[in-house]
């Protein structure tokens, strides 16, 4: 199954966006789904900045996505990792904009990795180390609860999946391993035929 690296584009302002609600968006974790945050998410594009189906933000977890209603139709066609919708509000000098904030979070996906056929990177204080050998997720967590200064860090260089893993899924990512949101071939067609805004696909993978 191929996949390609999905990111998103600042045509010349970064980030487009500037968070009005920040405490709600930085309440939010990769590492769950979460419950009661209501209040919907604001943001103000910035002077400049070009309006885009797919806007940059740097409030809230990097892999989250603030969309339009035109990719959000997109999203809901095709079969991505465990998600939720926040409703959010785009303010701009024309008017406000209804968009969304794409949530991901499904951590157990790390479970899926072939860690012996995967290569891993180490880092500390985010300075890569050199290679490191994990024999599973559950040792990485051994490995992390032994880090009493929050310095240990690892990257994936080499991603394997095993075969339990879905490959129907058209969008994932692998935390907390790669920060990387991989599409599915289909889910690309898709965004560049209706000529979406705001993002761009580079590096081929088969997994």
């Amino acid at each position: 199954m191929r996949y390609y690296k999905i990111t998103t584009d600042s045509p010349n302002v970064y980030p487009q966006t500037e968070c009005l609600t920040v405490f709600s968006a930085e309440a939010i974790s990769p590492w769950k789904i979460h419950d009661g945050i209501n209040v919907p998410l604001s943001f103000k594009l910035k002077k400049k900045a070009i309006l885009t189906d797919v806007v940059t933000h740097i409030s809230g977890p990097a892999e989250d996505f603030l969309i339009s209603k035109r990719m959000k139709d997109i999203f809901d066609s095709c079969n991505i990792m465990q998600h939720q919708y926040f409703n959010a509000i785009l303010r701009t000098n024309k008017g406000v904009h209804d968009y969304y904030w794409l949530h991901l979070s499904q951590p157990d996906l790390a479970r899926k990795i072939d860690f012996k056929k995967s290569e891993f990177v180490q880092t500390e204080w985010c300075v890569e180390k050199g290679i490191i050998c994990l024999d599973s997720y559950d040792h990485y967590i051994r490995l992390k609860s032994q880090d009493n200064l929050a310095s240990l860090g690892v990257n994936i260089n080499k991603i394997v999946m095993l075969k339990e893993f879905d490959r129907t899924l058209d969008l994932f990512y692998l935390l907390p391993f790669d920060s990387t949101v991989y599409v599915s071939e289909k889910l690309k067609k898709k965004i560049e035929d209706a000529e979406v805004t705001g993002v761009s696909f580079s590096s081929e993978i088969t997994i």
